[in-house]
C-alpha cells in the first residue's frame, strides 16, 4: 500500500510540474496576469473554467466540465494582434461593470458554483444565489471565449 501511495503522490506531482512546464513554456516568465475569470463546480452541470489573459493579451483557456472545450487552450499566435483590440475592448467593459457591484457574494449554500474574477488588486468572489450582477459582467468575455481561435496545447483525454 505504501508503494501505491508514493507511486500516485509521484504521478500528481509529475502532472503538476508538466502544466506548469507547459504554461510556463508557452507564456515565459515576463508575462503578467492581467485578468482572471474562474467558475468551480456544482451538483449538477454548471461550467467550471478559467480563463486567463496576460498582460500581453495572450490568453489560456482551461476547460473542466459542461463547456465546449475541455482541455488548455492558448490563443493561437497568429491571431493575437487582430484578438488584442478585441480582448481590450471587452475587458474595458468588463471593468466599468465590475465598478459598480460588490466584490464579495457569500452565502452558506453547497450546491452553488463560486466565481471568482480578479482584475489588477481587486477580486470579485460571488458564492451566492444571486451571482447574476457578476455573471452580467462577464457574460462578453464568455462569448467571446466560445468563438475565440483557440489552440490545444495539453494532451487530448
Amino acid at each position: 500500500m505504501k508503494g501505491l501511495v508514493s507511486s500516485f503522490h509521484y504521478g500528481v506531482s509529475i502532472s503538476g510540474v508538466c502544466l506548469f512546464l507547459v504554461l510556463c513554456g508557452v507564456y515565459g516568465q515576463g508575462n503578467d496576469t492581467l485578468f482572471i475569470y474562474k467558475r468551480t463546480a456544482c451538483f449538477g452541470r454548471c461550467p467550471v473554467f478559467e480563463l486567463i489573459v496576460f498582460s500581453d493579451y495572450s490568453v489560456i483557456w482551461r476547460g473542466k466540465d459542461n463547456v465546449s472545450r475541455t482541455g488548455i487552450y492558448k490563443l493561437m499566435p497568429d491571431s493575437l494582434k487582430e484578438q488584442k483590440a478585441v480582448i481590450k475592448r471587452i475587458l474595458k467593459r468588463a471593468r466599468k461593470c465590475l465598478k459598480k457591484i460588490d466584490t464579495l457574494c457569500v452565502q452558506n449554500i453547497s450546491d452553488i458554483p463560486s466565481i471568482i474574477v480578479k482584475h489588477g488588486k481587486k477580486r470579485y468572489y460571488y458564492h451566492c444565489v444571486n451571482a447574476r450582477p457578476l455573471t452580467d459582467c462577464m457574460k462578453e468575455m464568455e462569448e467571446w471565449i466560445e468563438k475565440a481561435p483557440l489552440i490545444r496545447i495539453d494532451k487530448k483525454e
